[in-house]
């Protein structure tokens, strides 16, 4: 798959100089996880070790650590946290690192306003994040919708309506698809499947990502809809025939990410495969991966090449796109589904994906070579200088150099766009954007509309 350079990075193809690196200070990458270890291994312990190895044979100290071990004092930011010594984690204090990866996965509101105030803390002494965090599914979805060649895999979408549930399933007698609308891992999928005598199937996992099933008659489908959303926004979609002969969900995960060069690359592929009867086909949900070629070609023989191709490169284009419109990114996972008759569609696109997928297929040196990439890429963020302490635009030069991407400026910690958060020629390339329905969720061509 050949590697594309975005639009900001192609003036520095060759990468920027390396060599004025302070090899203490400024050669330092930091892993923001949402809370202490437990014992002696790390949240996402896998991942921090292979980039502390990645880091090690570049010349980059990696320092793991929490909201808690964020500190600030006499006009400087510190971090307590973790490096890897001989093979085992050993509590270290550094100055705040000029880069650092947001691995946060709050599991509740107190983890969520702790990572809140550590990241003010980081942003506020120059601290700059690997790559920015996508909005909710809907704008993305938007956005990837304004790109014709993006806009055709695209299935019918829509804000969740739940007195207009059974008029849907009218219009859509497979069923229907419902998802949070800023929601991980698969936590609150449901689908719902019409079955005889006018029972509705409810199938899914719940916000603490356990399963659940239940079949409620259609009078009911509303009220026990209602019940399960609890007011969360959430997004609809038809029910897709991406199911295999056990009746098991599966898609296709394309990892993609920065390379040391600026330019985005496939690190991975796979599929993944649901149990029988679930409505999502995530690993957190009890899924298997499988290597993504010779399980496809059993479903769709000689041209599974050909749609596998056809992901990887509309995976970049949507990094691409989602860079354009949301501010530099540094790794999607892209979710397709794939039809019996080989239809793809692109069904989500993750600003934080797991690497979960490389062990599970057993991709071991890709998943070395994935964490080698993360800190290469931050390397060339080191290279291109802090921001000015208590300033944060990354969507401007100023913040992040020549790396700088998209038309969308970062909003520092009051909330307000930072001044000057775009250079003329970001605006010059910004897209007008849509009013009205489309707005907030696209339509795929060809297909009907969900509300019909």
């Amino acid at each position: 798959m050949r590697a594309t350079w975005p639009v900001c990075e192609r003036a520095n193809r060759a990468g920027p100089p390396i060599g004025g690196l302070r090899p203490e200070e400024d050669r330092l990458f930091g892993v923001l996880m949402s809370r202490e270890p437990s014992g002696d291994r790390l949240p996402e312990d896998r991942l921090c070790r292979m980039l502390a190895e990645a880091g090690a044979g570049l010349g980059v100290r990696v320092i793991a650590f929490s909201p808690a071990g964020v500190r600030e004092g006499g006009g400087r930011a510190s971090v307590r946290g973790w490096t890897l010594e001989g093979g085992v984690w050993t509590p270290a204090e550094a100055p705040a690192p000029p880069v650092y990866f947001d691995r946060r996965f709050p599991r509740d509101p107190a983890e969520l306003r702790a990572g809140v105030r550590a990241v003010r803390i980081l942003h506020a002494h120059g601290a700059v994040p690997l790559g920015r965090a996508l909005p909710g599914k809907a704008r993305v979805l938007a956005a990837l919708g304004r790109n014709p060649l993006l806009a055709s895999l695209l299935p019918p979408t829509a804000r969740l309506n739940v007195r207009r549930l059974a008029g849907m399933l009218r219009t859509h007698p497979a069923g229907l698809f419902l998802k949070p609308a800023a929601g991980m891992q698969g936590r609150g999928a449901l689908s719902l499947r019409p079955e005889p005598g006018g029972a509705i199937r409810i199938a899914g996992r719940s916000m603490r990502n356990r399963p659940y099933a239940l079949r409620v008659p259609e009078e009911r489908l509303a009220r026990a809809a209602a019940a399960i959303v609890r007011g969360r926004s959430y997004l609809v979609q038809p029910l897709l025939n991406l199911r295999t002969p056990a009746d098991e969900p599966f898609d296709l995960r394309v990892f993609a990410q920065k390379d040391g060069a600026g330019r985005w690359v496939v690190s991975c592929t796979a599929v993944r495969i649901g149990r029988p009867g679930a409505a999502a086909s995530n690993l957190h949900g009890g899924g298997k991966a499988r290597a993504p070629l010779p399980y496809l070609a059993e479903m769709l023989g000689d041209r599974a090449a050909a749609v596998l191709a056809r992901a990887k490169r509309a995976a970049l284009l949507a990094a691409r796109e989602a860079e354009r419109a949301f501010g530099r990114q540094a790794e999607i996972g892209a979710d397709f589904g794939i039809e019996p008759d080989g239809r793809l569609w692109l069904l989500e696109l993750n600003g934080k994906p797991g690497r979960a997928i490389f062990a599970a297929i057993g991709d071991a040196e890709g998943e070395r070579l994935a964490a080698k990439r993360t800190v290469a890429y931050a390397l060339r963020l080191m290279a291109a200088g802090r921001p000015a302490a208590g300033r944060f635009a990354a969507g401007s030069a100023a913040a992040y150099g020549p790396t700088a991407c998209g038309a969308a400026a970062d909003t520092p910690a009051s909330g307000r766009p930072a001044a000057g958060g775009t250079t003329g020629r970001t605006e010059a390339r910004r897209r007008p954007a849509p009013r009205g329905p489309a707005a907030e969720a696209p339509h795929a061509r060809n297909d009907r509309p969900l509300y019909g």
